[in-house]
């Protein structure tokens, strides 16, 4: 028989395995127990809490939203390739088929640099994906980023209707899909850039020559004053200066003055 001691002893390495041969599920994840023995998953989700691992592996996944970050190269409907496109989408797995996932989907988990598994997340990449290309061909190039809500929502139901087809959309939920940076094809860019251009030069043409008409309209005006005041200044000029000849002839004896009404047109005989 074992004495007093031993006893003490023996429970107190009982309480120490136990207590090391435990982990605990925090929020926001499910565990999944997988048997040390022969290495079978059960089908029981293990939640939050303190579990037991003396006799079983338990695998934390986790149950929030997870954002997969997609780098894609669409075509848009002029047949060329984005320069740049880059989503968002936000998924969450449904936890009661975790272990079913985990088990059945073995290479199409993501694992983070953090160490958190994102069941299916690969998947979900793919096709996601598939989904952008699938609805911005539609799209010509210089609509794309004009037209983000629609082609998100576009997106985001192409990638369910996928999912759905594919009988995995049991497993996950679709939250969002968010266009993070867009960058048309640089070949049509450079082209819209330079119908820009020549749109904004024929339009300071137009308001070159525009400025040149007024000017020149200005000019004219201000002609055809000077020339109306000239003509005027030459008349009076003229009568100052027959005026002067007239006072020196009749000082000489040469001109007799006379008045004559104003606008008088006939004929007057003079005889000395």
């Amino acid at each position: 028989m074992l004495s007093k001691l031993g006893k003490m002893v023996l429970l107190a390495a009982a309480l120490s395995t136990t207590m090391v041969a435990c982990t605990r599920i925090d929020s926001g994840y499910v565990g999944i127990s997988k048997s040390r023995s022969n290495g079978e998953i059960s089908p029981q989700v293990i939640d939050q809490g303190w579990t037991q691992t003396f006799t079983k592996e338990v695998i934390e996944v986790s149950t929030r939203n997870l954002m997969l970050d997609i780098k894609a190269a669409p075509v848009v409907k002029e047949g060329i390739a984005m320069s740049k496109f880059e989503a968002k989408v936000n998924y969450g797995i449904v936890p009661a088929q975790a272990p079913n996932i985990y088990e059945n989907e073995k290479n199409q988990h993501q694992v983070t640099s953090d160490g958190d598994i994102y069941l299916l997340g690969e998947y979900v990449e793919q096709q996601a994906r598939s989904a952008i290309i699938d609805v911005v061909r539609a799209y010509p190039a210089m609509e794309v980023n004009n037209k983000r809500e629609e082609i998100e929502a576009k997106i985001k139901e192409t990638l369910i209707n996928k999912l759905t087809e594919k009988g995995k959309i049991k497993y996950v939920n679709i939250n969002e899909v968010n266009l993070i940076a867009i960058e048309p094809p640089t070949s049509i860019k450079d082209s819209v850039e330079r119908i820009v251009k020549t749109e904004n030069d024929k339009l300071s043409m137009q308001n070159e020559v525009e400025k040149a008409r007024l000017e020149k309209e200005k000019n004219e005006i201000l002609a055809s004053s000077s020339s109306s005041k000239h003509i005027e200044l030459l008349n009076a000029q003229a009568n100052i200066n027959f005026s002067e000849a007239a006072i020196k002839a009749a000082e000489k004896g040469q001109f007799i003055p006379m008045l004559v009404p104003h606008g008088f047109n006939g004929n007057i005989t003079v005889s000395k």
